[in-house]
This record gives C-alpha cells, sequence and structure tokens, in this order.
C-alpha cells in the first residue's frame, strides 16, 4: 500500500524499462515515483520476512539496477526509501507516463503545463510545456522499431478538442 499522497490519485504509469518503478499523480499537485520493491509503508510491518517472489523480484531489481546506474547517490537514496517526490504543477496532475526507453518521464495538469523530465540526469526538468489548454491525455509514441524518426515523440489531447505532438 502506497500512502503518500494527501489527495486522490488520478493516474498511474510503470516504467518500462524498469518494471518495479510506477509513477502516480493526484489531486494534491504532486507525482511520486515508488520503488515497488523497496517502499515500506507504516500499515507494513517491518518485521514480515520476504517471500519467494519478493526474492526472485529483488534480485531480477539488482540485475536491472547493474545496467542502469545513472541516477546520483542522492535520487538513488531516495529510491531506495521507495518513493521519489515531484511536486511543481499548480493543479490536479492528471497523466503521467514514460518514454519506450525508460529515459524520459512526462507529467501533466489541470494548469494546461506538460513537464518532461531525464530520468538519467538527476530527474531534471528538461522542458515546460503550456498549451494553454487544459490537458485531458499524454501519449509517448511507442517507437517499437526504434526509428529515430518517431524518438522522443510526445502526444497530448487538451478539452479544446486538440491533439499537441511534440518531438
Amino acid at each position: 500500500q502506497f500512502i503518500e499522497h494527501k489527495e486522490p490519485i488520478i493516474c498511474l504509469a510503470l516504467n518500462p524499462t524498469k518494471n518495479y518503478e510506477i509513477i502516480s499523480g493526484g489531486q494534491d499537485e504532486d507525482c511520486f515515483i515508488w520503488d515497488i520493491l523497496n517502499y515500506d509503508s507504516t500499515a507494513t510491518s517491518k518485521d514480515d520476512k520476504p517471500n519467494q517472489d519478493q526474492q526472485q523480484n529483488d534480485e531480477e531489481k539488482k540485475d536491472n539496477d547493474k545496467d542502469t546506474q545513472t541516477q546520483n547517490d542522492t535520487d538513488t537514496n531516495k529510491l531506495q526509501q521507495g518513493y521519489f517526490k515531484i511536486s511543481n504543477h499548480k493543479d490536479t496532475v492528471i497523466d503521467c507516463a514514460w518514454n519506450s526507453s525508460g529515459k524520459y518521464l512526462a507529467t501533466a495538469s489541470m494548469d494546461s503545463c506538460i513537464n518532461i523530465f531525464n530520468c538519467n540526469k538527476n530527474m531534471k526538468l528538461v522542458s515546460s510545456l503550456d498549451i494553454k489548454q487544459e490537458i485531458s491525455f499524454i501519449e509517448w509514441h511507442p517507437n517499437k522499431e526504434n526509428n529515430k524518426k518517431y524518438k522522443n515523440i510526445l502526444m497530448a489531447g487538451s478539452l479544446d478538442k486538440n491533439v499537441w505532438i511534440y518531438q
């Protein structure tokens, strides 16, 4: 159970390259990246021994971490505590999504803003797009063929019936 949000959760997304990380966004204007293997809520007993599935997931996580050690010590420590908080919107976060490589994370809010973070550079904000309309969803191009033409294309829909495409 993940209990850091202060208001209802509106959106969830799974990191496509780190199957143990999810992001949640909510009416509290915040996003949280959760490490589902390491988060410890007050509702969970610390004395519980991990089951066999948990031990297998821990081993998979360690293997994945060896391949992707690009976050600095500060961010790694925050994720080892189980979560990392992003607070930069001024209204309800209505959607969040990682791109296909897991390098970029986009969050969208009712404040008409889309924020894009570089996950490999300490969650650095690399772009903030103000589309002047309330956003209803965001989606990254899946780029399954790994084609440079479709790399890092972000699409957004807004309540004014427009579709926005950014690269």
